[in-house]
């Protein structure tokens, strides 16, 4: 699973990695020990052996994420890449055959896509994971966390006294984790060529707290669990309606579109100049109407009984 296999054991656990820190290690002796009298009496000096010094321990909780991250990232990363490479090795063998065909007759094929798509999942949300949790703003995804586990019974007792279905409920990120992952890939790409700092990851962060309200990644702060049914039209739908921000895209921009889209950004000063403009004309509109999602919901079915919430919308071909 990669050099980081010893740092995570599963999928879904939240892993706490520390820093170890290397106190009184002795090394190798550089210099030799020495004979000399005193009072006429012949005395061994042995140096006292050389020490690595101690690792200055991280200062804040920050700190200590920060040093956590990237091995997490890479972790998933590498996740991924395997996956990918299981497919890829299947579809080779089967050339001439289409995907579709492939993922309905090969079990290990349909599998193996299965896996990828939650890969991809794990990717971004490691890669949106900024900030530290705390007690008041713990991780609420994936649906095994115990916060995310509490959110649902909670939501579910709501549910129940609004008279609501009851339906599976399903962690819906906020500012989706695809978005934020893109832009801050975008920020590493300035780290590594030393156009920005490590602390714009938090800044950037701080700034799309300041002016949507959430954090971005897996915190509950950027989650809210969603019923099955409005869930499973809200992306789709959100991906029907046009972006403010890029001629030609959704609101709800897929990673991979966005991830081009910023190739095109120089600095991180137009970085900023862009995020404003699409947290404003994109971003809000999609947590606002995620918020208002099922509310809706439960308007058209008090009028329509036979609403479902399933019908996808077709858009009127040109």
């Amino acid at each position: 699973m990669g050099a980081y296999s010893s740092l995570i054991r599963s999928l879904d656990d939240v892993v706490e990695t520390g820093v170890k820190v290397i106190d009184d290690l002795p090394v190798s002796q550089v210099s030799k020990s020495k004979v000399t009298t005193k009072n006429g009496v012949a005395q061994l000096n042995t140096p006292s052996p050389k020490r690595i010094p101690k690792r200055s321990k991280p200062n804040t909780p920050q700190e200590q994420f920060n040093i956590e991250q990237q091995p997490r990232i890479d972790y998933r990363r590498d996740e991924l890449d395997e996956v990918s490479e299981t497919l890829q090795n299947i579809e080779e063998s089967n050339i001439g055959v289409p995907k579709k065909e492939l993922e309905k007759k090969n079990p290990e094929y349909k599998a193996a896509k299965r896996k990828k798509k939650k890969a991809q999942a794990a990717v971004s949300s490691e890669e949106s994971n900024i900030v530290p949790p705390t007690s008041a703003n713990q991780y609420a995804f994936p649906a095994g966390e115990k916060r995310a586990v509490e959110i649902k019974g909670e939501v579910l007792k709501a549910n129940e006294e609004l008279g609501r279905t009851t339906e599976v409920l399903e962690m819906h990120h906020l500012f989706p984790k695809g978005i934020s992952a893109a832009i801050y890939n975008k920020v590493r790409d300035f780290i590594e060529k030393g156009a920005a700092k490590s602390e714009d990851l938090v800044r950037i962060n701080d700034m799309i707290k300041r002016k949507t309200g959430v954090d971005t990644g897996d915190l509950e702060s950027n989650i809210l669990a969603m019923r099955e049914t409005p869930h499973s039209t809200f992306h789709g739908e959100m991906r029907y309606q046009p972006s403010m921000t890029f001629e030609g895209e959704a609101m709800e921009i897929s990673k991979e579109a966005l991830t081009k889209q910023l190739r095109k950004v120089k600095n991180m000063k137009d970085l900023e100049s862009l995020l404003e403009g699409l947290i404003d004309d994109d971003i809000m509109p999609l947590i606002q109407n995620a918020k208002d999602w099922e509310n809706m919901d439960d308007l058209i079915k008090s009028i329509s009984p036979e609403y479902t919430g399933k019908a996808r919308y077709k858009p009127p071909k040109k």
